[in-house]
C-alpha cells in the first residue's frame, strides 16, 4: 500500500512539473517595468520579444534582440534547447511513473535518472536568466534589473525545478518497493533461521561403531529401545557373551551357588 501511494504521489508531482515547463517555455521570462506602448508591457521570452505578453507573434526574435550581445545570444540559444529537452524529460518521467503503478518496477531507476538530468537541464535555464538579469555585459548589453522584472515563465521554471527535487525524494521511497522489501525480508529470515548440525564424517561414524562393539551396553538398556534397533541387538549380543563366560569359569560357579550353601560352615 505504501508503495502504491508513493508512486501515485510521484506521478502527480511529475505531471504538474511537466505542465509548468510546457507552459513556461513559450511565455515571458522578463517583463518591462514601465509600459511605454499604450499600457502594454514589453515582454522577453526565450524565443524573442513581444509588445504585449499575450500576443502570439514576436516583434523581434531572440537573435535580433541580442544581436550586439553575443554572450547573451548564445545563452538564450542554450536555454531554448535545454527547455525543450526538459519538456521531454519531465513528460517521459511522468509516463513511466504511471506505468510503475501497473508493472515494470525497473522504471523507477529510469525515472530517477530522468529527474536527476532534469535538475541540471532546467536549472541551467533559470540560472541563465538570473545571469542575464543581473550581469552587465558592456555598454550595449546592460543588466535588465533596472528596466525589467522576472516574468511568469521564469517562476514556472523555478517551481517546476523545485518539484523535480521533491520528486527525487519521492522516487527514493518508490525505490523501496516490493522487490527490495522482499529481499530485505528474505535476508532477515536467513539470519534468524536455525543452523543445522554439522554432518558427521565417515571417520567419526566408524569410530563410534568400534566403540559400541568394544563396550557393549548392559542388557537392561534394551528395554528402553524399540525392538529390532541396531543398538538393542548389539546390547543383547554383548549380554549373551557375558552369560557364556559365566558358565565356563569359577566366577560363574560361585554366582550359581545357592545362598544357604554360601552361609554354611563348610563354605566358611
Amino acid at each position: 500500500m505504501q508503495y502504491i501511494a508513493s508512486t501515485v504521489i510521484y506521478a502527480v508531482i511529475q505531471f504538474i512539473a511537466f505542465l509548468l515547463v510546457l507552459v513556461g517555455t513559450p511565455i515571458d521570462v522578463f517583463r518591462g517595468n514601465d509600459p511605454p506602448f499604450f499600457e502594454r508591457h514589453f515582454c522577453i521570452t526565450l524565443w524573442g520579444g513581444k509588445i504585449n505578453c499575450s500576443d502570439t507573434t514576436y516583434l523581434f526574435t531572440s537573435d535580433e534582440i541580442w544581436d550586439d550581445c553575443p554572450g547573451r545570444r548564445d545563452r538564450f540559444r542554450a536555454a531554448q534547447a535545454l527547455a525543450v529537452i526538459s519538456i521531454f524529460l519531465y513528460g517521459t518521467a511522468f509516463v513511466l511513473g504511471v506505468l510503475l503503478l501497473f508493472c515494470c518496477s525497473i522504471f523507477r531507476w529510469v525515472c530517477l535518472v530522468l529527474n536527476i538530468v532534469g535538475i541540471f537541464t532546467l536549472g541551467t535555464v533559470w540560472a541563465a536568466m538570473v545571469v542575464t538579469y543581473y550581469k552587465d555585459e558592456g555598454e550595449s548589453c546592460p543588466n535588465l534589473n533596472s528596466d525589467f522584472i522576472y516574468g511568469n515563465g521564469f517562476y514556472l521554471f523555478l517551481v517546476a525545478w523545485c518539484l523535480d527535487i521533491i520528486n527525487i525524494a519521492a522516487e527514493d521511497r518508490v525505490s523501496q518497493g516490493p522487490g527490495l522489501r522482499l529481499a530485505h525480508l528474505l535476508s532477515v529470515l536467513m539470519r534468524h533461521a536455525p543452523t543445522p548440525a554439522p554432518a558427521a564424517s565417515t571417520a567419526d561414524v566408524a569410530a563410534s561403531a568400534l566403540e559400541e562393539e568394544a563396550w557393549p551396553r548392559p542388557a537392561w538398556t534394551d528395554a528402553c529401545r524399540p525392538p529390532g534397533s541396531a543398538s538393542g541387538a548389539a546390547s543383547a549380543a554383548g549380554a549373551r557373551g557375558m552369560d557364556e563366560q559365566r558358565q565356563g569359569g569359577p566366577l560363574a560357579a560361585w554366582l550359581d551357588t545357592p545362598a544357604d550353601d554360601l552361609s554354611s560352615p563348610a563354605r566358611m
